[in-house]
């Protein structure tokens, strides 16, 4: 039986080549994970928009909306993150 010279080298190479593949998995799966949170966290930040924007009118203080923007301020930051 004839035996390749380099065959060991080419084992090699893909046992290289499957540890890439793996680790291109993980990283996608983190990469659709995140993309999933940033995603619930942008609905969230216009959820809270609308009812800002529909309770603007009964607002009475200027402590109120602060805490609405307080708010939309740390939505903006966490989809940044």
């Amino acid at each position: 039986m004839f035996r390749y010279g380099l065959e060991p080298l080419l084992r090699h190479r893909k046992t290289l080549e499957d540890e890439q593949q793996r680790s291109l998995a993980t990283a996608n799966r983190h990469y659709l994970a995140e993309t999933g949170k940033v995603r619930e966290l942008e609905s969230e930040q216009q959820h809270a928009m609308e009812k800002m924007t529909g309770a603007i009118p009964d607002i009475k203080n200027s402590a109120t909306f602060f805490i609405y923007d307080n708010y939309m301020a740390g939505s903006k930051s966490n989809i940044q993150k």
